[in-house]
């Protein structure tokens, strides 16, 4: 099936975005300009300290300081988690994303003319 641009009608000019983004050269005006989002280092690693930091701490026999450190752990680790789902929506959202070459434009499939 054929996609048509929603700007300017054409459909033989449209092309899905990851697939024209790759098959520019390296030093291509557009490479920047169509470039996926950044991809965000995030790891679990701090959360999952400071949780494993409040178990020692319950266990040792400071409650208070033990549970403030799992609480806080866990609100953390639901932090990053929520920042690791958008980023990953972000992603999937550029990789659907169709490119129409003659006039520029930029849309999702469910924008496109059929």
């Amino acid at each position: 099936m054929a996609f048509a641009c929603p700007r300017c009608g054409l459909p033989g000019q449209v092309f899905k975005l990851d697939a024209f983004w790759r098959s520019l050269a390296q030093d291509a005006e557009l490479k920047a300009a169509l470039a996926p989002p950044p991809t965000r280092a995030v790891g679990y690693a701090g959360p999952a300290a400071v949780a494993v930091l409040g178990v020692f701490a319950f266990a040792s026999g400071n409650t208070v300081l033990g549970m403030l450190l799992l609480l806080t752990g866990a609100v953390v680790g639901f932090v990053v988690s929520r920042a690791v789902d958008g980023a990953r929506r972000i992603r999937a959202d550029w990789e659907r994303q169709l490119y129409c070459r003659h006039c520029a434009c930029q849309f999702l499939p469910e924008d496109a003319v059929l």
